[in-house]
């Protein structure tokens, strides 16, 4: 993000003085509108040739995903779909095995 006061010469800016919440629009088309299919959004924060997924919270009335962020970066919407069924099947089980690379789609 570039900054410019004044006269002043525009400045690049990676890093704000805090925490932020953004909200942002999910669009139409990564909307689920399966019933079986529980979707999970979160964002892709890249960031000084880093990526790093941040999670948030969606809204299905309004279909906003808000999250919090410390950083002017590039960011995009992510989201992961599950099954009911499975997750009912297996709920046992994601209370104990913790994921270090789920398996998300990368909308740009």
């Amino acid at each position: 993000m570039k900054f410019k006061q004044g006269s002043a010469a525009a400045r690049q800016v990676t890093n704000t003085n805090g925490t932020i919440t953004i909200s942002v629009k999910v669009p139409e088309g990564l909307i689920n509108t399966d019933s079986n299919v529980t979707r999970t959004y979160q964002i892709a924060r890249y960031h000084n040739g880093e990526v790093e997924l941040i999670t948030g919270t969606y809204d299905p009335t309004t279909h906003m995903f808000t999250f919090e962020t410390d950083k002017f970066s590039t960011y995009a919407i992510v989201y992961k779909d599950s099954t009911n069924a499975a997750r009912e099947k297996n709920i046992f089980f994601l209370k104990y095995i913790s994921f270090k690379n789920p398996s998300y789609k990368i909308i740009i």
